[in-house]
């Protein structure tokens, strides 16, 4: 059998190819490399960039940062070891704050307020991994000579029954407040001591809210006259707000049955601010209370006339229809008094003082099925129990047993 006959050119071609052809995949192969380590280069450079711009981000959000940040709260070992903890107090307080918040929101004036403000919030900055990190962007913003966050620390001291908390707020001089009573309950003490410092936070933060927290939902006069001060002293050179502290101061000496002040108070504010129409909502008010609810009409009527078309909001109508029914019911005109009551339920179905004022008429009619009706919605949308304990006009009915039952129900809320 003969061997194949092997071409010798043929094979030297053949050879050739096949270097060419594996010296042509090394060539790929290398590229390829070269555009993957490019690529990865690349990507590894545009997250750089990426982490740098976001860390910038931060880092300006955190030095721009308006809120205030409960950074530190001191507590004594009694405290700690009643499980009641420097970060337990910070996160009781910011949730006191949220309370009153949302306690104020579902009043219409408070509510109004709130909507129409840049409300700045407050924060617990105690525990976790964003408080190293933050220090870290302070330290950068101090050196920068930029201020970063408004704190708020407190120290807490307790002795002889009692226990007082200091309050310092970024911008503010220190607070200083007690508990009340002898009771050496600490989470007692604590409670009242986290309610006082929310007080206090909320007075550094918005003065103006805590005033129409005191006016409007608790009805506390002393503290409503304190706050009216406050805002002249602060806000003073504010017409708009230095009428609204005029008029608070009024109410202040209304709800502490100083009457013949409380109108002095107005006639003063009225000299000064002939525009506010606020003003003749609180005259009216204060000639009802002393039995001259007549006149007091003629007040509420004469709001109508003064009060601007932007001024008459959904509040200020309500707020005027219950007053004048409130002041014909007193006149025993009880188809007046509801048909004014009527037109404030139709505009506004969820306010509370509605429903406790018609509750109010009802008793003036000894109607005890209409007023148990309108109590219970009251509370349920929203009245503050403790007020509804100190109103003078509610006492005899205080001790019933329906009345009891259903404070009970509602007070913890």
């Amino acid at each position: 059998m003969e061997e194949p006959q092997i071409d010798p050119d043929k094979w030297l071609k053949e050879v050739a190819s096949s270097k060419s052809n594996h010296h042509s995949r090394r060539l790929r192969v290398i590229k390829l490399e070269k555009r993957v380590s490019a690529i990865f280069s690349i990507l590894s450079k545009v997250f750089v960039i990426g982490a740098i711009l976001i860390a910038s981000a931060f880092v300006f959000r955190e030095l721009s940062d308006e809120s205030y940040h409960i950074d530190q709260v001191n507590v004594p070992a009694a405290f700690e070891e009643a499980g009641l903890s420097g970060p337990v107090v910070a996160n009781m307080i910011q949730e006191r704050l949220r309370e009153m918040i949302d306690v104020l929101r579902k009043h219409d004036e408070a509510g109004e307020y709130i909507n129409a403000s840049d409300r700045v919030d407050v924060e617990v900055d105690m525990v976790g991994l964003g408080v190293p990190i933050r220090g870290v962007v302070t330290l950068i913003g101090e050196a920068l000579g930029v201020g970063a966050k408004n704190k708020i620390h407190a120290d807490i001291f307790a002795s002889n029954k009692k226990s007082t908390i200091i309050l310092r707020v970024s911008g503010q001089p220190a607070e200083w407040y007690e508990s009340e009573g002898e009771d050496n309950d600490l989470k007692l003490h604590v409670r009242q001591l986290v309610d006082e410092a929310a007080k206090g936070i909320l007075k550094a933060t918005d003065p103006k809210l805590l005033e129409l927290y005191y006016a409007n939902i608790k009805h506390d006069g002393p503290n409503t006259i304190k706050m009216a001060k406050y805002l002249l002293e602060k806000f003073g050179d504010d017409p708009i707000m230095a009428g609204h502290a005029y008029d608070s101061w009024a109410w202040g000496l209304l709800y502490e049955e100083k009457l013949v002040e409380a109108v002095a108070k107005i006639e003063e504010g009225l000299k000064l601010y002939p525009n506010e129409h606020r003003f003749y909502n609180t005259w009216g008010n204060v000639l009802a209370e002393m039995g001259r609810n007549e006149e007091a009409i003629e007040k509420f009527k004469h709001f109508f006339k003064v009060a601007t078309p932007s001024e008459l909001t959904v509040y200020r109508l309500s707020t005027m229809y219950i007053n004048t029914g409130i002041a014909f019911a007193y006149l025993n005109e009880f188809d007046s008094a509801m048909s004014y009551m009527r037109r404030a339920l139709a505009l506004d179905k969820d306010d509370w003082i509605i429903y406790y004022d018609i509750a109010g008429i009802a008793l003036m009619k000894q109607d005890t099925i209409m007023f148990y009706e309108y109590f219970e919605n009251a509370l349920e949308k929203g009245a503050d129990v403790d007020m509804v304990r100190g109103d003078t006009d509610l006492k005899d009915m205080l001790n019933e047993a329906r009345v009891v039952e259903l404070l009970a129900k509602f007070a913890n809320r």
